[in-house]
């Protein structure tokens, strides 16, 4: 038990090291192999970042969904996207895929309306 407290200790150090040098990738794979997390999250706030991290945007949008009615969640949604909307214009087929999500949002006021 004794030998396990300090390997987590030395992977949490790692995972430090990885931060500050933002290697986010490389910790994020490290975090994935050793389940060794940095941070103290809670289950739902774990499960969250994983679907983040893994750039599960229809799943974190769906996680999402009872959060709805607050007010916060318009503003999220749309960080939601305009990530999403990146990373498909990173990809090959991605420029169409992206245009498709600029389609179903249209902002009005300051305010951002998904349209379907």
């Amino acid at each position: 038990m004794l030998f396990q407290i300090r390997e987590n200790e030395i992977l949490l150090l790692i995972e430090q090291f990885l931060k500050s040098q933002k290697l986010l990738g490389s910790l994020r794979h490290l975090e994935q192999e050793s389940h060794v997390v940095l941070g103290n999250l809670s289950e739902e706030a774990q499960f969250l970042r994983d679907l983040v991290m893994d750039g599960e945007w229809g799943n974190v949008l769906e996680y999402l969904n009872p959060l709805r009615d607050n007010p916060a969640y318009k503003q999220v949604r749309l960080m939601i996207e305009k990530q999403r909307y990146l990373e498909l214009l990173a990809t090959e087929r991605g420029s169409y895929d992206a245009g498709q999500v600029m389609k179903s949002f249209v902002c009005v006021g300051g305010h951002v309306s998904h349209t379907t």
